[in-house]
């Protein structure tokens, strides 16, 4: 009996604060001896789910009537607040809408410019070619004065090599 009405003040804690800690704290007992409660009773688990239920609508009903107050004491980030919420002219429209598709053929109507995945890679395959191609324009001139330059001196070593084993014999 005296465990019946334990769980009837949880029950009516639940629903002020929807908060199980909160509300085993205020009944002076555990959580684990409300889990086990749940675990053990369906019946009771109903009951604490309803609560819990109800204690979210309750908590968001306090939480709107402090954002009156604050509103009526002219607090401008709750007044703020609450015509981004309740008013289209005053909501913020920096947000950006990305829609990533697999492939050319399942592009949407919906969206007025879609750029799938193929687009991309093949940007960037297109920029890495041209970035070559600029690589090579600018080094390419370098580039073959410096196998020049090691023909000569592999050269020069061949004929180095021949009259050093030239003097050994």
């Amino acid at each position: 009996m005296k465990s019946q009405k334990l769980k009837n003040k949880l029950l009516e804690e639940l629903e002020k604060f929807s908060n199980v800690l909160a509300s085993c704290k205020k009944c002076n007992m555990s959580t684990s001896t409300y889990y086990r409660w749940i675990k053990k009773d369906l019946v009771f688990k109903e009951k604490a789910e309803n609560a819990i239920y109800i204690g979210h609508r309750n908590l968001a009903d306090f939480a709107e009537g402090a954002l009156c107050k604050n509103i009526q004491n002219g607090n401008q980030q709750a007044i703020e607040f609450a015509l981004s919420h309740n008013d289209d002219r005053y909501r913020k429209r920096n947000e950006t809408n990305v829609s990533i598709v697999h492939s050319r053929n399942n592009l949407s109507p919906v969206v007025q410019r879609e750029i799938t995945l193929e687009d991309i890679l093949q940007k960037a395959d297109e920029e890495a070619d041209e970035a070559m191609a600029k690589w090579e324009a600018e080094h390419g001139k370098e580039d073959n004065q410096l196998q020049a330059g090691l023909k000569v001196l592999d050269g020069n070593a061949d004929n180095n090599a021949d009259s050093e084993s030239k003097d050994l014999k």
